[in-house]
């Protein structure tokens, strides 16, 4: 059910939500994630560029769930959540730009490996406890667009990759990083976008 029909069809204590009720929570919902969903990308895609390696694992991974390319394919919610190795280097973005990447909870913690989120790589899972990462937060009042962003991030992600081949345009310059109410680079963040060839 559309967003904003399940507001219209709630109610606080027998109350319907008010118009000002609905206009907070449909910009919570679209405003909110923006930044977040934004800078994940970002750091999603500098990880992307400064390991080729990973860029063609996802590549291959795509065209193997998907048979083709998927430019004119339906892109599904159970198709995009076949793509496990995608969903590892997203966490792995999160857990290395964010507020986590700690010995305490991690081994390797500035060490950029997906591998470390892949349930079948049982002797690579290095979560040290289930509450180790948690950037959406935990329990009933988690984030409510976490599923949204996630499936944001994975169609544009799908996208890019297969469209484009990316690099570092500066491979030596580290990334400045500046903390706030969300991490962000002081600089941007430089890449080059080659056309991919078929």
């Amino acid at each position: 059910m559309p967003l904003i029909d399940t507001l219209l069809r709630s109610n606080v204590d027998g109350k319907p939500l008010s118009d000002q009720d609905i206009e907070d929570e449909v910009n919570t919902f679209l405003f909110a994630g923006h930044d977040t969903t934004s800078h994940t990308l970002g750091f999603f895609l500098y990880n992307v560029a400064k390991h080729p390696e990973v860029q063609e694992k996802l590549y291959e991974e795509i065209i193997n769930v998907f048979g083709s390319i998927p430019e004119n394919t339906e892109l599904t919610t159970r198709k995009l959540n076949e793509l496990k190795y995608l969903e590892a280097v997203i966490k792995e973005s999160m857990r290395l730009y964010s507020t986590t990447p700690s010995e305490k909870l991690f081994k390797d913690p500035e060490t950029f490996k997906p591998d470390r989120f892949l349930a079948n790589k049982s002797e690579e899972k290095e979560l040290i406890n289930p509450f180790a990462f948690t950037p959406f937060s935990a329990g009933p009042r988690n984030c409510i667009g976490q599923k949204f962003a996630l499936l944001e991030m994975k169609t544009i992600i799908l996208k890019t990759i297969t469209t484009y081949k990316l690099s570092l345009a500066y491979p030596d310059k580290e990334l400045v990083l500046l903390s706030g109410m969300i991490l962000k680079t002081k600089d941007g963040i430089n890449i080059n976008f080659k056309k991919r060839v078929a």
